[in-house]
């Protein structure tokens, strides 16, 4: 083969091979320098190979939105609680991985690229979306929908029955474990979810009782009791000292817990078993609903004290109360005046009470821990006395003059204090005062009738005159007969000397018995 031949062929080959490789790069070019995401990439399932950056953006977010709806069930005993994972914040993190899924194969020589292209294609290459969930909405929905399910453990109960107690054993419950259970549902969904509706179960654990029978028989000592007397109470007033002593007795107060006094006997109404009676409001002894259950809070003030427990909250009366020294009363008056003590113990503590008679008694049962040598009493010490103002006195025209009724009786004012004073093998070792009352002093209240008006005695020159008359006329029977008919006419009628309420020789100034029930002056 000649020189030149040879030479065609090789310039002929070396054109080919470069026809070839510019094809090639041609093509190669042409395919990694498009606008568009290289075969074999994937964004979590999503196959965004092909795509461009707007088409694999919305296939990403139809993806993210189906997952969002599916829903999750949770499985609490025969009870279930369902909620779908965007109700629970189910979104992904802003992130630029549909980006980064189009730098493949879009950067270096092309050798390069060509050499990411094709490993792809052999090998996928999955991005992962950084998914995120709201904790505070997946542990609000465990707290509110999943807990109503629990079943509260109880307590054993104790009851004074026939002079003993009665014990009921305590029950075991169940309750959601929220920690628990809100970290069961993150892991379903964060991690290896199929992307299918999920369901999962609570995790439930025992819910056990503070106090069980055993320790409420320990729970028997008598730690105070007082007793307070109602003998000249009406029936009205009777009546509601019993109902609201039934409502407190048989109470349990727990180490801790603050009992309030108004809070076991409301509502102070007619329908809740309470009647009209005498109750202080604005310096006068008025009929109101409940009247008398200041007698309740009384006594019970007084066991209280008997029994060491912390006093939270007490108020004076108003006006002083007969039934208790002063300073050793308790009033209630709605949320305004209150008895509140707390169990400051470490053991239950039983209240008992009931009427004996015209009597109420309170007993506090509980763990005596007080040394045996050890006693307490309380003092009342009355500082200042100020005596009743004057009589209110009220005319009621409508009413005839015999009519006389104390409708508010006097009181005498009086500052106090109360001591406790404790005393150590009979020797007073401590004085503490307990608290401070001041009692307002309050005038008798009076209504009487119309006042009587006395007809004028005659003088002497109108008796001489009037015999003139008598005898210029004595022969004119039918003019003497008129004169005389007007004289009886004139005379004032004789009326009931008894009053309706009573007469002034029935005034009565004792102190009531009654309390406030409502509102302060």
């Amino acid at each position: 083969m000649n020189k030149k031949k040879i030479t065609l062929i090789v310039v002929s080959a070396v054109l080919l091979v470069a026809i070839i490789v510019t094809g090639a790069y041609i093509t190669i070019s042409a395919s990694i320098d498009d606008n568009t995401i290289c075969k074999g990439v994937f964004i979590e399932s999503v196959d965004v190979g092909g795509m461009t950056m707007e088409q694999a953006q919305e296939a990403v977010d139809n993806y993210i939105a189906d997952r969002a709806k599916k829903k999750i069930t949770i499985q609490v005993d025969k009870e279930s609680v369902s909620s779908t994972l965007q109700e629970l914040g189910y979104q992904v993190n802003e992130n630029d991985v549909i980006a980064e899924a189009m730098k493949i194969g879009k950067s270096g020589n092309i050798i390069k690229r060509y050499k990411e292209v094709k490993d792809v294609e052999k090998e996928n290459k999955i991005f992962d979306l950084d998914f995120t969930m709201n904790q505070k909405k997946v542990r609000d929905l465990v707290i509110e929908d999943c807990t109503k399910y629990d079943v509260p453990a109880e307590n054993a109960t104790m009851k004074r029955e026939n002079g003993g107690f009665v014990f009921t054993e305590h029950v075991v419950g169940s309750k959601i474990d929220v920690d628990a259970t809100v970290q069961a549902i993150s892991d379903s969904i964060m991690n290896d979810w199929d992307g299918q509706d999920i369901v999962i179960t609570a995790t439930v654990i025992e819910d056990i009782p503070e106090y069980t029978a055993d320790d409420l028989r320990a729970c028997t000592d008598v730690l105070g009791t007082a007793t307070t007397n109602f003998s000249d109470s009406k029936q009205a007033r009777v009546n509601n000292v019993a109902v609201a002593t039934n409502f407190v007795n048989g109470t349990v107060v727990y180490p801790g817990e603050t009992f309030s006094v108004y809070e076991s006997i409301a509502p102070i109404t007619i329908a809740n078993g309470y009647m009209k009676a005498g109750a202080y409001e604005n310096g006068l002894v008025v009929e109101s609903e409940g009247g008398g259950v200041c007698q309740v809070s009384s006594t019970l003030y007084n066991t209280v004290l008997k029994s060491e427990l912390e006093i939270v909250e007490r108020a004076p009366h108003s006006m002083i109360v007969s039934y208790v020294k002063p300073s050793a009363d308790a009033a209630i008056a709605g949320t305004y005046k209150d008895l509140k003590f707390k169990n400051s113990t470490d053991a239950p503590i039983y209240i008992e009470g009931y009427l004996v008679g015209r009597n109420v008694t309170f007993t506090i049962y509980g763990k005596e821990t007080r040394p045996s040598n050890r006693k307490i009493e309380y003092v009342s010490e009355v500082l200042e006395t100020t005596q009743p103002p004057a009589d209110v006195i009220t005319i009621d025209e409508s009413l005839p003059s015999s009519y006389y009724k104390v409708t508010s009786p006097a009181h005498t004012g009086y500052k106090a204090r109360l001591w406790k004073v404790v005393y150590v093998d009979g020797v007073e070792t401590e004085r503490i005062q307990i608290n401070s009352s001041s009692y307002n002093a309050s005038p008798r209240y009076v209504t009487k009738g119309k006042e009587e008006v006395k007809e004028e005695e005659p003088t002497d020159e109108e008796d001489k005159n009037t015999d003139k008359d008598k005898d210029k006329d004595k022969d004119k029977d039918k003019d003497k007969d008129k004169d005389k008919d007007k004289t009886e006419i004139d005379k004032p009628a004789t009326d009931d000397v008894t009053g309706e309420e009573g007469t002034p020789n029935e005034e009565n100034n004792s102190q009531t018995e009654d309390e406030e029930v409502s509102g302060e002056e």
